[in-house]
């Protein structure tokens, strides 16, 4: 049997070419510019869904104390529950005193002061498509009409019910 001198055998490459190098890293590039929207529409959905959670759960509070004592809690500052009248007892302060998933925070609108009862979000810097997806999963899709709507105040709002007087 003959064998190969160590001299004779081929040689094995050191590693990668320069050439194979920028390949690869476009290859990463490329797929990493077709995953990057998918990852941020999931993100936009999950805040949109967030947002939305919290508004359905603020809303169905303040009704909850409107039954209960037969009128809608007072009109409140910015970012704070209606003070002295026990709102802390149906919703939780932290969260609806902390900033909202998509900016800004969350505001009582009392029909004392507007001419409905709702939840409102003001300050918000989201884009007007992501404020749009709150509303397909709240309401109609249409930030002009039903509960929630941008009103003449320019905040995005979740009317509960409005004036009759």
């Amino acid at each position: 049997m003959k064998t190969l001198h160590p001299a004779a055998s081929p040689q094995q490459p050191a590693g990668m070419s320069l050439v194979e190098l920028l390949v690869v890293i476009a290859i990463i590039g490329i797929l990493a510019a077709l995953t990057l929207p998918a990852i941020s529409k999931v993100a936009d959905s999950a805040t949109a869904t967030a947002t939305s959670a919290n508004l359905i759960t603020f809303t169905k509070a303040f009704r909850a104390y409107e039954k209960l004592e037969k009128q809608w809690p007072p009109d409140a500052l910015l970012g704070n529950l209606p003070a002295g009248i026990g709102m802390e007892d149906y919703i939780s302060e932290t969260a609806f005193e902390s900033e909202t998933s998509i900016g800004g925070f969350f505001n009582w609108e009392g029909p004392e002061a507007h001419e409905y009862a709702g939840v409102s979000i003001e300050g918000s810097s989201a884009p007007v498509e992501l404020v749009t997806r709150i509303d397909e999963i709240v309401d109609d899709g249409n930030l002009s009409t039903g509960q929630f709507r941008q009103t003449p105040n320019g905040r995005y709002t979740y009317i509960i019910e409005w004036n009759d007087y």
